[in-house]
């Protein structure tokens, strides 16, 4: 017997039939750094499960989510122009509620602590699986992934 290449999807409708791939759709990550090789490493780090889209301050971030969706936004706390904790709220004002992620250094997020906004925040030093099991957990928790929350 032949391998059909629409296996998975209605084989009456014959080979012009929509294929059907069982796999999620990805998830788009907004990543917000202004040090090139920061975007560059976090950028390898998680496109192996997600698309991800740069910008390099809070400018940018706003105008690509103006026109682009986004599952969520992992940014640094210092950026030029619009930092981390601004970026959020601008956001937040705007209707734009968009799982957040916020990366800074231990003394400087003890600095900001009451100004995150409900942001999720990642202490420097991480590693990859850190940052991708955050952002799992927190496009989970804001239902973007489909599946429903614990009760």
């Amino acid at each position: 017997m032949l391998d059909a290449p629409w296996r998975g999807s209605d084989a009456r409708a014959g080979p012009w039939a929509q294929r059907t791939d069982s796999r999620e759709e990805r998830k788009r990550i907004l990543l917000v750094a202004d040090d090139p090789v920061v975007l560059d490493r976090l950028s390898v780090a998680l496109n192996r499960d997600y698309d991800v889209v740069a910008a390099v301050d809070g400018i940018e971030a706003l105008a690509r989510l103006e026109t682009e969706d986004f599952d969520a936004v992992v940014a640094e706390l210092v950026l030029p122009l619009m930092d981390g904790p601004l970026l959020k709220r601008t956001m937040d004002a705007l209707g734009r509620r968009v799982p957040f992620i916020i990366l800074s250094s231990p003394a400087t997020i003890r600095s900001v602590a009451g100004d995150l906004c409900g942001a999720e925040q990642l202490v420097k030093p991480f590693d990859a699986h850190q940052l991708a099991s955050a952002l799992a957990r927190a496009i989970h928790a804001s239902g973007r992934d489909g599946r429903p929350s614990p009760p």
